[in-house]
């Protein structure tokens, strides 16, 4: 019990320590130091490009290519708003969600001249999913991806490298034998291995 007290009073120094430092670096930021933006950046940086994955309908590419684009309006918004920013991860994801909104509205307005009426129709519907999210509906998904992302970091090395290949990296079963040198065999049981870990404790996500 006393162990268990002071992990969770540690945790709670350190994310006191973590929410001082995002103040500090928000006020050097308002005052033009350019470079507090990376501090505030990176931390998140991982969880937005999940975000943009999912976002983007979970091609990685296109994930990769909005992750870019956010931080270039990022790197040019945030230090106009530092002053009034509470919560940098809060801002940071408001922000990126509504440029991946953006670029699937571009991308209609693109195609809307030459591809046909069902493809356009799909594009639409794509968008309007991406629109409609009610504030509660997003956080309820800001918490599952969280709690998904963490369970996956819990994993043994040994089930969560083949897992992300698979499913992150959309490497096939063959390309991720020879990138960690095992049997094909081996790549598909340690991805339901780790399937299983992840359904046991994300039941009532999954």
């Amino acid at each position: 019990m006393l162990a268990t007290l002071n992990k969770i009073n540690k945790n709670y120094q350190k994310n006191n320590q973590f929410v001082r430092e995002e103040t500090n670096l928000l006020k050097r930021l308002s005052r033009g130091e350019q470079k507090a933006f990376w501090s505030l950046w990176l931390p998140h940086q991982d969880y937005l490009y999940f975000r943009c994955i999912t976002w983007m309908g979970g091609n990685c590419k296109d994930g990769e290519e909005a992750l870019s684009r956010a931080i270039i309006k990022a790197y040019e918004k945030m230090p106009i708003h530092a002053e009034k920013i509470t919560n940098p991860k809060a801002w940071l994801t408001r922000m990126t969600h509504n440029l991946c909104v953006d670029i699937h509205r571009e991308r209609q307005r693109q195609v809307s001249n030459v591809e046909d009426i069902e493809t356009v129709s799909e594009n639409e519907n794509s968008t309007s999913m991406l629109s409609w999210q009610t504030p509660d509906s997003l956080m309820l998904q800001e918490e599952m991806e969280e709690q998904i992302r963490q369970a996956i970091e819990l994993l043994p090395s040994r089930l969560r490298e083949p897992f992300v290949l698979r499913f992150y990296q959309e490497m096939s079963y063959p390309e991720i034998a020879e990138k960690l040198a095992i049997s094909n065999s081996n790549v598909r049981k340690r991805i339901q291995q780790a399937r299983e870990a992840l359904q046991r404790q994300l039941g009532e996500y999954l």
